[in-house]
């Protein structure tokens, strides 16, 4: 499924195409103009920039030019975000997901509530994105309002992989009910799906169910349905199934397999960069589980290392939580691991800051999703109460690790700037000390720029309360 490393990363880009010749709007196939007879800044053109846009074949490298063109000079808004929509994916296909997420926003602003194709397409392929970064809160509101957008109409393969990606998003917030009833959705699209394009839906279905076993610990069911993919149409991420083959393998107790899909999975070569990171964490699983510690020891040094370096531009900051957190509990178990988890959990939690910051970027670059309906605001409120839980509970052990048991309490030194930028976690109360001196509640800081690095200490409060009971 899209949040696990064995989903495909390119992008859906015409899923209204593949029912009929005929797009939403009703307008028969146009053949497509030469672009350059185009001048996407006059108004008298703009009818038939709309028609490029509406039906344009396939977008590709060569066409990004003239799109970002009308983006930036077409006189009328809705085109503006169409154009954008489209060059967001042109960015996306290519690997290149920062300028790609600043396209889709920019778009689906322009373009919100328009009803086309192109503001379905960009939820859609968002959403994606964002679920295979692990950014649950920005998928589940993309892939939410691609269902809504659906039921306006559209095509049922829109609507099949709209539900379809709503529900990895709703099993990977454990959220199962919700999860089934978007999967049942998706079966009924899939009954008016020609045989390409259901194909197409039944392989993903696969590694949705795939990832579902594995995270069920069903190690069983997840090597049978392993093998029922290879068995039929190889998917477009080989690698990507090879590191989910090596996870069953390891829960099946099968470390030499484990560790033939791993070598397997490094021969096929990158697909993703930080399918290097999920690699080398199995890895290091597998070294644990044959009680190679020596090996463990120095493979999970150089995976910190990389995390805290490199981890940082190929790995997006709910990815790097999610690694740091498994290394942080997996150096547990290493003799002299103490300082690996510490510095591994420090890493998650800076990690954890920076979701929160993101996740407040994206609610006021689209404040369209403050605007959400009761079942929204129900699913969000479940999501936020896990959220929060999840990481209050990251901090726990963060502030365990780094309190050092019987350590003398100190006051942090105050905020500076620099390449680091330094967030305190007070020992006590979880309280997280902002730019500014002030210490906030961890669901309320969002005043962060960039990556972080945390440090701790003890708020004045808590400073005052412990030093009454040492002189008591």
């Amino acid at each position: 499924m899209p949040s696990d490393p064995a989903s495909a990363d390119s992008t859906v880009r015409d899923v209204a195409a593949p029912d009929s010749g005929v797009p939403d709007s009703g307008v028969p196939d146009l053949a497509v103009p030469d672009l350059a007879t185009l001048d996407p800044s006059a108004p008298s053109h703009c009818g038939r920039v709309q028609q490029v846009l509406d039906r344009f074949p396939r977008y590709e490298q060569e066409h990004e030019a003239f799109l970002m063109e009308v983006a930036e000079h077409s006189p009328e808004a809705t085109l503006r975000g169409q154009a954008l929509i489209a060059a967001a994916c042109v960015a996306q296909d290519r690997a290149d997901f920062a300028v790609a997420e600043g396209r889709y926003r920019r778009g689906l602003a322009a373009a919100w509530d328009t009803g086309t194709r192109s503001e379905r397409n960009g939820c859609i392929n968002y959403g994606l994105m964002c679920l295979n970064d692990q950014r649950v809160f920005e998928a589940l509101l993309l892939t939410r309002r691609a269902c809504v957008l659906c039921e306006r109409g559209g095509s049922a393969f829109a609507a099949a992989l709209s539900y379809l990606y709503l529900a990895g998003v709703l099993s990977e917030i454990g959220d199962d009910a919700r999860a089934d009833e978007a999967l049942a959705r998706v079966a009924m699209s899939r009954q008016d799906l020609n045989e390409q394009d259901g194909a197409y839906i039944d392989r993903v279905l696969a590694g949705l169910h795939l990832v579902a076993a594995y995270r069920d610990d069903d190690a069983e069911g997840a090597l049978a349905r392993l093998e029922e993919i290879r068995q039929a149409e190889p998917m477009d991420d080989p690698r990507g199934l090879q590191i989910l083959g090596a996870k069953a393998r390891f829960a099946a107790g099968d470390v030499g397999a484990a560790l033939d899909e791993i070598e397997g999975s490094r021969a096929v070569g990158l697909t993703r960069d930080s399918h290097d990171f999920d690699l080398d964490l199995i890895e290091i699983r597998c070294m644990l589980g044959a009680a190679r510690t020596a090996e463990a020891h120095a493979a999970t040094a150089g995976l910190l290392a990389r995390l805290a370096g490199e981890g940082r531009s190929v790995l997006s900051s709910a990815r790097r939580l999610h690694v740091a957190q498994q290394v942080g509990r997996e150096s547990q178990a290493l003799p002299r691991g103490d300082a690996l988890s510490r510095r591994a959990f420090e890493i998650a939690g800076a990690a954890a800051l920076e979701r929160i910051w993101e996740v407040g970027a994206f609610r006021r670059a689209l404040p369209h999703f403050a605007l959400v309906g009761q079942e929204e605001r129900e699913i969000l409120d479940d999501y936020r109460d896990r959220f929060v839980r999840e990481h209050s509970e990251l901090l726990d052990v963060v502030r365990m690790l780094l309190s050092d048991g019987d350590a003398q309490l100190e006051r942090l030194p105050p905020h500076h700037d620099g390449a680091a930028r330094l967030v305190g976690v007070c020992a006590w109360c979880r309280r997280l000390r902002g730019p500014d001196g002030l210490w906030l509640d961890f669901g309320d800081f969002e005043a962060l720029d960039g990556a972080v690095e945390v440090t701790h200490g003890v708020c004045e409060p808590c400073h005052d309360e412990q030093m009454r009971h040492l002189h008591a």
